[in-house]
């Protein structure tokens, strides 16, 4: 059966936002479709801090159950998206 395994930068990366407080516990089930108007809408571009970690919550905890979920968040360019974002609200 294939799996995926996210490289060791990848899970350094992961683990960092647990430590940073960016992992948060909420109900993220009841979240994802909130999640995925974000990504499909542009409104990752326009989240706060809030909304980018339930999105960061959900792209994690989700991959427990969706392999490959964060494997398409950094391919897809979506993680940039995040940190371009986080990096213009520090920046304002």
């Amino acid at each position: 059966m294939p799996w995926f395994e996210l490289s060791e930068d990848a899970l350094a990366f992961v683990n960092a936002l647990g430590h940073y407080g960016f992992v948060v516990v909420f109900d993220w089930r009841a979240w994802e479709t909130e999640a995925k108007r974000l990504i499909d809408t542009g409104g990752v571009e326009a989240a706060g801090v809030d909304d980018i970690r339930r999105l960061l919550t959900t792209l994690i905890r989700s991959d427990s159950f969706v392999e490959g979920q964060l494997a398409w968040a950094f391919e897809s360019g979506l993680m940039v998206r995040i940190l371009r974002r986080l990096r213009d609200i520090d920046t304002n």
